[in-house]
C-alpha cells in the first residue's frame, strides 16, 4: 500500500487492472452510455492518482472508486436533466409563438434560433451556450470567473433577446 502512497506507477497500474473493469461495469449500468461510462471511469482513476497519498488501505481505495464514480454518475444525470429542461423551455417558447407548429417546424426554428444565438454579445452567448450544455449558474460563474449574479443578468439578457428574435420568426 505504501508504494501507491509514494506515487509508484506500477502500484497504481495494479489497482487500475484490478478495479477498472468492475468500476466501468458499475458506471455503464447506471448511465447506459458506453462513451460516458468510459469518461467517468477514466476521470475516477485520474482523481485516484491525484489523491494517491491519502489512502491507507486497498479497502479505502475501493470505496473511493465506487463513491467517486457514483457521484460522477449523479452529476451526469443532473447535467443531462438541466440540458433537457433548457431544450424543453426553448421548444415551449417556440410553440408559444405558434401553437399549431409541428415538430419539424420546431426543428427548423431551432436551427434559426441557434444561428441567431451567434448574434448575441459574446459573454451573453457564452453563458447561454453553457446553460444549454447543462451547467448551472455556479459552475458557469466559477469557469468564467464572474459572479452568479452576473450570470443571471446575462442569462436574462439572452432570453429577452432570443424571445424577441422568436417573435419575429
Amino acid at each position: 500500500m505504501s508504494e501507491i502512497n509514494l506515487g509508484d506507477p506500477s502500484s497504481f497500474n495494479k489497482i487500475y487492472q484490478e478495479f477498472n473493469g468492475p468500476i466501468f461495469s458499475f458506471v455503464s449500468r447506471l448511465v447506459k452510455d458506453l462513451h460516458e461510462a468510459q469518461d467517468i471511469t477514466s476521470n475516477t482513476f485520474a482523481k485516484l492518482w491525484k489523491l494517491h497519498d491519502r489512502f491507507e488501505s486497498l479497502q479505502n481505495i475501493k470505496a473511493f472508486l465506487y463513491v467517486t464514480s457514483r457521484n460522477a454518475c449523479i452529476d451526469y444525470f443532473r447535467t443531462k436533466k438541466r440540458r433537457r429542461e433548457v431544450e424543453e423551455q426553448l421548444a415551449h417558447i417556440l410553440k408559444d409563438n405558434n401553437p399549431t407548429m409541428d415538430d419539424e417546424a420546431i426543428a427548423e426554428k431551432r436551427v434559426i434560433l441557434y444561428e441567431k444565438l451567434q448574434t448575441l454579445p459574446f459573454q451573453c452567448k457564452q453563458i447561454f451556450l453553457m446553460l444549454l450544455q447543462g451547467k448551472n449558474s455556479a459552475e458557469i460563474a466559477a469557469e468564467l470567473n464572474i459572479t452568479t449574479h452576473h450570470v443571471h443578468v446575462q442569462t436574462n439578457i439572452a432570453k429577452k433577446k432570443l424571445i424577441e428574435i422568436l417573435r419575429n420568426l
